[in-house]
């Protein structure tokens, strides 16, 4: 089931062009606006991601030296494993000129899993020299949590905002620049109102 928002009369008005022979033409442009029903992702999307995360931090729990190959393919796997869902998950998105919300909380993800394996790294090489690698563990296990699902939580905040506005304030900037996102029309005049409702 979707939620769509279908804004009757949404219209543009304007000039496209120019063609190859130097000529504009008058255009009119009919606009829907279609919102996903986003909890699918939640429970389907990221609710794996982030036990893919929580399960990168184990590392830091590991010996550093003793059990660093075993700590760096945990991250090679988790990795791989990250890229191989991201690929199912982008066979149900529609393909667009722009990072998505989901797209910003990936990246993260996959920055979080590169890091765990490089602090592995610095660990091995800071416990055989200083015998400072658990400590930085230690550290790590703290501060990996709190920096990922703090952004997470950023990043979600401004996504739920942005969404909220764009669904309830139709006189909105934000909403007349989503409407405008793929027209290449000159001099567009913009005439807004709407209903919503679902469809199957």
């Amino acid at each position: 089931e979707l939620h769509v928002a279908v804004d009757v009369p949404c219209v543009r008005a304007g000039l496209s062009g120019p063609t190859g022979s130097g000529n504009y033409y008058s255009n009119v442009e009919f606009c829907i606006m279609v919102h996903r029903n986003f909890m699918y992702y939640v429970w389907k999307v990221l609710a794996i991601v982030y036990l893919l995360i929580i399960s990168s931090f184990v590392c830091f729990a590991m010996d550093p030296v003793d059990d660093f190959g075993e700590r760096i393919n945990i991250c090679l796997t988790l990795f791989l494993a990250a890229v191989a869902f991201l690929y199912v998950v982008g066979e149900s998105l529609p393909k667009v000129p722009y990072l998505t919300l989901l797209d910003k909380l990936m990246l993260i993800s996959f920055l979080f899993i590169f890091l765990a394996g490089v602090e592995s790294l610095f660990a091995k090489n800071l416990h055989s020299s200083h015998g400072y690698g658990t400590k930085l563990d230690f550290f790590c296990s703290i501060i990996f949590p709190i920096s990922y699902f703090g952004l997470n939580a950023l990043l979600l905040g401004i996504g739920i905002r942005y969404r909220y506005r764009l669904i309830n304030d139709r006189t909105g900037e934000e909403y007349q620049k989503a409407l405008a996102l793929d027209s290449k029309m000159k001099e567009v005049k913009t005439v807004t109102g709407g209903r919503r409702r679902k469809i199957q």
